[in-house]
């Protein structure tokens, strides 16, 4: 599996864990590309950033590459 982290692509293990990326709470999404533009993104972001209080994440720490 292909995952996108620090500006880079990464070969993973179809069985691998988000920890095995990055320590500490994690949010995932996934979304389809259509024409080369997420589909529904402003639903993906919005879920996304409904995770953030509940994971005591502070959305401007975050890096989103």
């Amino acid at each position: 599996m292909l995952v996108w982290h620090h500006q880079q692509w990464l070969e993973v293990p179809q069985v691998g864990e988000v920890s095995t990326l990055c320590a500490g709470p994690s949010l995932f999404e996934t979304f389809a590309l259509v024409n080369g533009q997420v589909a529904c993104f402003e639903d993906h972001f919005a879920r996304l950033a409904a995770g953030y209080p509940q994971l005591q994440i502070n959305p401007h720490e975050l890096y989103l590459g």
